[in-house]
């Protein structure tokens, strides 16, 4: 990822309070999830297309044993070093960036 990029993230969330959103069930990213920790007790959260280059958002597996599974909608891809795209336990947390047109990089504790 470019240095540049996760400078003006890291400085964007110091300058504003994080905020924490709760969702449930089968969950579709908004726009205006960026810049959010979203605690999931979803059986899956889809990745549209159209959000924006630098969208960043952390999940948080909230389930004692349902992992939140990441779906691509068509047209998106999904990059994760190892090709696992779901969170691997309780607590689990997962970043997602935008880091091209319909191009996201997942990182953190996957399976």
């Amino acid at each position: 990822m470019d240095n540049a990029l996760i400078e003006t993230m890291c400085n964007n969330a110091s300058a504003s309070n994080l905020t924490v959103k709760e969702v449930e069930g089968n969950y579709t990213l908004l726009p205006d999830d960026s810049g959010k920790y979203i605690l999931a007790n979803s059986d899956q959260v889809t990745i549209p297309t159209g959000l924006n280059v630098g969208f960043n958002t952390v999940i948080n597996q909230v389930h004692a044993t349902q992992q939140v599974l990441f779906v691509a909608a068509p047209g998106v891809t999904i990059l994760d070093p190892d090709g696992k795209t779901k969170t691997a336990k309780q607590h689990a947390t997962v970043s997602i960036i935008c880091v091209a047109l319909n191009t996201f990089k997942l990182s953190g504790y996957t399976a």
